[in-house]
């Protein structure tokens, strides 16, 4: 495989609203994708997540940043696995830095993600770093996070209840958060 190195800008300007549709993400990787590479890039506002893994495989996310989203940062979810978020910067984002999520209504759960090393600052909600449901694999290495809300920028395992419970995953090396007053 011949990987091509492109420093991306991808900018969205006067973004007021919160969306949800696939259309409305800045960056969206689906179920079909396997081995895409997103590195060097930069994301700078959106109306909903700045990067949406959906269900995507082998997929590793280095060296991104992104800027004010209306949702989360980088939001990984229905089934997304064997993927590595490296170096990620978010600052600004409206929800959640990195989000790994499995809901009720997904057949499979996210699973075998590695967080490495993420940067999350100036959340307007949300937590830094939020892992919920499924046997989601490794967070590791440094968290750094500032957010406005004292318990907001928390960065750990919620459970809810439903079919992907969290099982075998593991927060290692240094986790911080930083409230602003």
């Amino acid at each position: 495989m011949t990987e091509t190195t492109l420093c991306l800008t991808l900018k969205a300007v006067n973004v007021t609203k919160r969306w949800n549709a696939t259309q409305q993400h800045k960056l969206w990787l689906a179920g079909t994708h396997t081995g895409i590479i997103v590195k060097d890039t930069t994301i700078d506002g959106s109306a909903a997540a700045g990067i949406f893994i959906n269900g995507a495989s082998g997929f590793t996310i280095n060296r991104v940043t992104v800027l004010n989203s209306m949702a989360d940062g980088i939001h990984m979810t229905n089934g997304s696995h064997h993927g590595v978020v490296r170096d990620a910067v978010v600052r600004g984002a409206g929800d959640d830095g990195v989000a790994v999520v499995s809901y009720l209504s997904n057949p499979q759960a996210t699973h075998d993600i590695q967080v490495i090393n993420p940067k999350v600052y100036a959340n307007t909600w949300g937590r830094g770093v939020s892992v919920v449901g499924g046997p989601i694999g490794v967070l590791r290495a440094q968290v750094l996070a500032t957010v406005a809300a004292p318990l907001a920028g928390t960065t750990g395992l919620a459970q809810p209840a439903g079919p992907h419970p969290i099982a075998d995953a593991e927060l290692g090396g240094r986790w911080r958060c930083h409230h602003l007053p």
